[in-house]
């Protein structure tokens, strides 16, 4: 009924799809965009042209496919895809963006047959269903290949990544387009904007973040494949892309409070890089809340070389970390203060309440979810 755009990877998926959204909406289409998980309401995660649908839209199709989803005993997630996928059926979009919510190989929205096959950065996690090495990893996210559509993938020059890359690209006859991340460079930025140069052009982005800039070279390179190449209005689209709970500030009061939902080492080392470059080395008070499968030695020792203060606490999910594992983790080294608080609310209350001007929420969506919620922010307003 539509075509579609379809984007794995580990990081960086969700403002990938953001980017080639906003690129095919600026071009005059209209997109539908299915992304997870959702920050403060469900209805994040079915956008049509950018803005989340009323729940109305998504309600009346749960009541028609209930019966068939329940004889089915389909999950949560192959509920929410499933409702996806007649949601812009129903709003006859022209294009669709679906982010994996998983993997690739057996997430739910790889039934889809894309126009372009996008994957991101590839790292470590979900190592208890992806696997354990890099190479699985890869090979779970090159899943969504399919035979003759071709692939767009970052590739950070890891080589036994880029050599599964290229086996299974090979094997599917898939048309194989890897984005160096040194091919854009850096040109000076304005208080607004990040810019780099690419191919004879330069693009600003709203997003912080240098790992933001080799997302938007992988949204360019797809809608190059869809023949979108006026520079001027895939400049405007990347300028004017939002996406909430990536690096967002908000100020509040005396504070600048930033908002990123980084929930595996990867992201944190692009987080706190960004907090470096944006913020310099004061020492900022960092609320965090990590899921109990992830690397949280690793994330709360790289947070440490930020945050001068740290609120450790539990989001309200059965796979939270609790915050007493969250404390065997700080180094013990670092001579920061550690302050816990059982509760996302509580925390924040607490950092809001102290003498530093820069307060970071992260670690998890449900965390930086919670605490939106608490302080009364809707993501999209």
């Amino acid at each position: 009924h539509y075509p579609c755009i379809h984007v794995a990877g580990t990081n960086g998926k969700g403002t990938t799809c953001s980017f080639i959204e906003s690129i095919l909406r600026h071009s005059g289409n209209k997109t539908g965009m299915f992304l997870s998980p959702h920050l403060v309401c469900f209805e994040e995660r079915f956008l049509i042209n950018g803005l989340p649908v009323e729940a109305d839209a998504w309600i009346d199709i749960y009541r028609s496919i209930e019966p068939a989803a329940e004889r089915l005993n389909l999950t949560f997630f192959e509920m929410a895809a499933l409702i996806a996928f007649e949601l812009f059926r129903r709003e006859k979009v022209d294009f669709a963006v679906f982010e994996v919510g998983m993997g690739g190989r057996l997430d739910a929205t790889n039934i889809v047959r894309p126009e372009v096959s996008v994957i991101t950065e590839i790292d470590y996690d979900h190592k208890e269903f992806l696997g354990n090495s890099l190479e699985s990893i890869a090979g779970e996210k090159l899943g969504i290949v399919k035979k003759g559509v071709p692939v767009v993938f970052l590739d950070r020059k890891i080589p036994e990544i880029s050599r599964r890359v290229q086996s299974v690209c090979s094997e599917k006859n898939a048309r194989l387009i890897a984005v160096d991340p040194s091919s854009a460079s850096a040109t000076p930025r304005s208080a607004a904007y990040r810019s780099f140069a690419w191919k004879g052009a330069t693009y600003s982005l709203p997003l912080y973040g240098e790992h933001q800039k080799y997302n938007a070279l992988l949204a360019l390179e797809t809608a190059r494949l869809l023949h979108y190449t006026d520079i001027e209005s895939t400049g405007a689209a990347l300028r004017k892309t939002f996406i909430p709970g990536r690096f967002q500030v908000v100020e509040r009061g005396a504070h600048t409070i930033v908002f990123d939902a980084a929930h595996n080492a990867g992201a944190i080392r692009a987080l706190v890089a960004t907090l470096k470059s944006r913020f310099g080395k004061q020492g900022i008070c960092v609320v965090v809340g990590i899921l109990h499968d992830k690397n949280i030695r690793e994330m709360i020792g790289t947070v440490c070389s930020i945050a001068g203060t740290l609120v450790l606490t539990r989001p309200e999910t059965g796979r939270a970390s609790s915050v007493a594992d969250l404390q065997k983790a700080v180094p013990a080294s670092w001579n920061g203060t550690v302050v816990v608080r059982e509760t996302v609310a509580g925390a924040i209350d607490e950092a809001l309440q102290k003498n530093i001007p820069v307060v970071c929420c992260t670690g998890s969506f449900y965390t930086v979810g919670e605490a939106m919620t608490h302080l009364g922010i809707r993501p999209y307003e």
